[in-house]
């Protein structure tokens, strides 16, 4: 039983005839029958029906999919002071969304990217691996970083030469824009002493708090207090953040959110 009087079912196949535009029933002696287009009808609305039908046993016999989360690979300054605080704003706004942050060298990133392994990389060139686009998001310059109490402190600007003979932390030769920087203090005939030679942000920042030394470091990734930042006069060494994705490949719909949100914050923070 369908439960439904007979003249609300009489009203609706009546609607269902002026909808199609032809009958589908006539009725003679024993009772409605169906018209040839009403057989027809029949036939495709039991394929649809059936069709429906297969779609929600599939549903309750399938596992539900797991969601694949969002990966991205950076380089640890950039996760610290770029990466991690776009990516807080949109997971506020978007908290059921899964995502893995992972700290990398660029050769790591690079690699992670063209497995398929990351979805997003954000790091400097060069990225020497095929298959790879990059969009600059923004630029930044080198600049001395020390403690309240160093002999620079107090400096508004500072030449690569006033480095020389002081104790200089680097970054290791792991990283690109140590021999970028190693070539420029040789052209302006600076020999500092390189007390350490580091690969984390933290690490850096630690040792010089204990160590009357200086680094070479981006502002974006130097906290306000309670380090003293100065500038270096003509900018030596600018490194250019990217935003590395495979090329030729559409991007998730997650992680093409997460893709516009790093391009907007990039967007906002360039100088005017």
């Amino acid at each position: 039983m369908v439960h439904v009087t007979q003249s609300t079912l009489s009203h609706q196949i009546a609607q269902l005839e002026q909808e199609l535009g032809t009958r589908l029933f006539v009725r003679d002696p024993g009772g409605l029958q169906l018209t040839p287009e009403g057989e027809a009808f029949l036939v495709q609305a039991k394929r649809a029906l059936d069709a429906i039908d297969e779609g929600v046993r599939s549903m309750h016999a399938s596992p539900p999919l797991e969601r694949r989360p969002i990966r991205i690979g950076s380089t640890p300054s950039l996760s610290s002071s770029f990466v991690a605080p776009v990516l807080a704003q949109l997971m506020r706004r978007r908290p059921a969304t899964s995502l893995t942050l992972l700290d990398m060298f660029p050769a790591e990133i690079g690699s992670g990217l063209a497995t398929g392994q990351l979805d997003l990389g954000v790091a400097y060139p060069p990225m020497d691996v095929q298959g790879l686009t990059g969009e600059k998001l923004f630029s930044e310059d080198l600049k001395v970083v020390v403690g309240p109490d160093h002999a620079l402190a107090r400096r508004r600007r500072v030449q690569l030469a006033d480095l020389h003979g002081r104790a200089l932390i680097l970054p290791t030769e792991r990283f690109s824009i140590r021999h970028m920087v190693d070539d420029f203090l040789l052209a302006a005939g600076a020999e500092p002493v390189v007390v350490a030679e580091v690969d984390s942000l933290q690490a850096t920042l630690t040792l010089l708090r204990e160590l009357d030394a200086a680094a070479l470091m981006p502002e974006t990734a130097v906290p306000q207090a309670p380090w003293r930042v100065i500038p270096v006069e003509r900018p030596f060494a600018s490194r250019v953040v990217t935003l590395y994705r495979r090329a030729g490949e559409p991007l998730r719909p997650e992680v093409k959110l997460f893709h516009k949100a790093l391009r907007d914050a990039a967007r906002a923070a360039a100088p005017r």
